[in-house]
């Protein structure tokens, strides 16, 4: 099972709703630098989490205080069920995520995923 390829440099930008603008500016309290780091730190989350590169989403881990399972297959099971869990993660990756739980034993979980986008 092949992991989804992006071009090298890509880098993702999410996007953001009005609300969403809205409800950061808010709980930064109005403040612009806050609301940028804020935007800077989702960038970061989302280049991380997209990259399938251990090394790159345990330092993302790390500099949040997120704890790292031990495991190897809960660590790449949490993996999987954030990008199942982010409705606009890119239909390829939310394939692969769903099939990579199948095929480790987490069936239940890429079903209930599964469930949700049907519904």
């Amino acid at each position: 099972m092949q992991v989804p390829q992006e071009k090298p440099g890509y880098v993702r930008i999410p996007v953001f709703t009005m609300e969403q603008l809205a409800e950061l500016s808010q709980k930064a309290g109005g403040d612009r630098e806050k609301v940028l780091a804020a935007i800077d730190d989702l960038k970061e989350y989302i280049n991380a989490i997209y990259s399938f590169d251990r090394q790159k989403i345990e330092n993302y881990m790390k500099k949040n205080g997120i704890p790292i399972p031990e495991s190897d297959l809960e660590f790449w099971m949490r993996i999987n069920v954030t990008i199942l869990s982010r409705r606009n993660s890119p239909k390829d990756y939310r394939q692969y995520a769903k099939d990579w739980l199948i095929l480790n034993g987490f069936s239940d979980l890429a079903m209930k995923y599964d469930a949700k986008e049907n519904a």
